[in-house]
């Protein structure tokens, strides 16, 4: 068995800021079946803000070659103060047995991987219930009418 982990890496979006304080960590173990195990932890310390981030995993055979790579999975965060900011996630994925016996250590890619569209429906629908809520306090104040 095969095992690897990386540091916590900070997941840069394009144009990168100095240590963005978003973060994706991830540890996998490839058994001589070619099942691979892996745990991923995405987390954020931005307060209002989440993201969305990608991993990958290469195997790489002793020469440094790479000999396969894992489907990419995507996992998101929301900000600190607004929703589930830290998550882990456990996921599989099944090479051949042959280059999983040629494996001599894996390495870990994370991407920042923003899902734009769903960004958007989601801010649309969070406006969309912060409006609803403001309504709904004025008229039980007994401040606004609504006819």
């Amino acid at each position: 068995m095969i095992s690897g982990e990386n540091s916590d890496d900070h997941v840069d979006p394009p144009g990168g800021q100095a240590r963005p304080p978003r973060y994706m960590h991830t540890s996998a173990q490839l058994a001589e079946d070619g099942v691979l195990h892996a745990t991923t932890r995405t987390w954020t310390d931005i307060l209002l803000s989440g993201f969305h981030g990608s991993v990958k995993v290469l195997l790489v055979n002793a020469q440094g070659d790479c000999v396969d790579v894992s489907p990419v999975h995507v996992y998101g965060v929301d900000g600190k103060w607004i929703g589930t900011h830290d998550r882990t996630d456990t996921w599989t994925a099944n090479f051949d047995p042959k280059v999983a016996a040629s494996t001599a250590s894996l390495k870990f890619v994370h991407s920042w991987d923003p899902q734009w569209l769903q960004s958007i429906q989601n801010t649309v629908q969070w406006i969309g219930v912060l409006i609803d809520m403001i309504i709904k306090a004025i008229v039980q104040s007994g401040k606004g009418n609504v006819s």
